[in-house]
């Protein structure tokens, strides 16, 4: 006897398939908590002592799992990336498994001058010319600005002689790309155009976002220091960004200026579908947004397991909540 199916019944089965087959695009790794500033914005120095990095060897049978067969973005974060003692095994390997690969990046607070460049230079002889890197750098201030926001003196003179060196070892490759990163708080929300100014001076790409508030990953909202925005404060950020966008027209300032104004977010990003963060603990997420976004442990399930996970409905209701209140612009969206 053959069971007939109705059309609609077919349908919804391959959705589901779909759904469930669907594999991550972009990957967000930080590959340790062991870092060398104490950022105002991030609780991740706390928690260098406390959490052991994920062993190689289980790295390697993670990202095995036809999971990652996709990935096109891949984002090495940490902690201070360089401080993980194998970071170029572990990127060799993940190069390695990623035949789609469409970017690689690494973000580093660029204290460590040496370390950082070298490990640029090996990052370039491991990716092919098709493959673009960006190495990101953070910078939140000029001079003694940028020192207290991070947490360590002489940080803004280090950066800025790392900055210089990749630019004139690295600038003639097609395929390398560098620049700063800017997160504006209550501790520089009046410096934007001062920070833009000098890196146009310079001759330095920088992009700004707000300061988020976050529950896991760098884990923000356990910080001693208040960085949240005061109604006046985010009225002189909203002007900075209202004069980024007359520039550059972005649907990320657009949408920075929507929630300056008490509006929830409307863009869209990848982490409901296409992202995928395993932090240093061996919880995985869409994101650094929040834990209450938990798909599961590395340790406890199989990755194909916690993958699908994300189709729970309370992670699919926590992601309403979420998003809508979301300032970050890691998941650009597809254009």
């Amino acid at each position: 006897m053959i069971l007939k199916r109705s059309p609609l019944y077919i349908l919804k089965y391959i959705k589901k398939s779909m759904v469930f087959e669907s594999k991550p695009l972009i990957l967000v790794f930080p590959v340790t908590y062991k870092c060398n500033c104490k950022c105002a914005m991030c609780s991740i120095w706390e928690k260098q002592e406390k959490v052991k990095d994920i062993p190689y060897e289980t790295i390697e049978d993670i990202f095995k799992s036809p999971v990652f067969s996709s990935l096109e973005n891949i984002q090495i974060t940490g902690g201070e990336p360089g401080l993980r003692t194998n970071l170029l095994k572990i990127i060799s390997f993940l190069i390695s498994r990623s035949k789609r690969l469409k970017q690689l990046s690494i973000a580093s607070n660029g204290i460590l001058t040496d370390l950082v460049v070298q490990n640029v230079g090996a990052v370039m002889d491991l990716i092919s010319p098709g493959v673009n890197f960006y190495a990101s750098l953070s910078l939140d201030g000029i001079g003694d600005t940028h020192d207290y926001i991070r947490g360590s003196k002489g940080a803004f003179d280090k950066v800025m002689i790392t900055a210089r060196l990749l630019r004139e070892k690295f600038s003639k490759s097609p395929n390398f790309k560098m620049g700063f990163n800017c997160v504006l708080s209550s501790f520089n929300y009046n410096q934007g155009e001062e920070i833009l100014k000098f890196c146009r001076k310079e001759g330095f790409d920088i992009g700004f976002t707000l300061a988020n508030t976050v529950s896991v990953y760098i884990e923000s909202t356990n910080c001693n220091a208040d960085f949240t925005l005061t109604q006046e404060q985010k009225k002189y950020i909203k002007n900075f960004f209202i004069k980024l966008n007359q520039e550059w027209p972005c649907e990320y300032f657009k949408m920075v200026i929507d929630m300056l104004n008490g509006a929830k977010r409307e863009m869209s990003c990848y982490a409901k579908e296409k992202g995928i963060l395993i932090d240093v603990d061996g919880f995985v997420y869409p994101c650094g947004q929040s834990s209450d976004l938990k798909y599961g442990s590395i340790y406890e399930n199989e990755i194909s397991e916690i993958w699908r996970k994300r189709m729970n409905k309370k992670i699919k209701d926590t992601f309403k909540l979420e998003c809508s209140r979301c300032t970050t612009n890691c998941y650009p969206p597809k254009r």
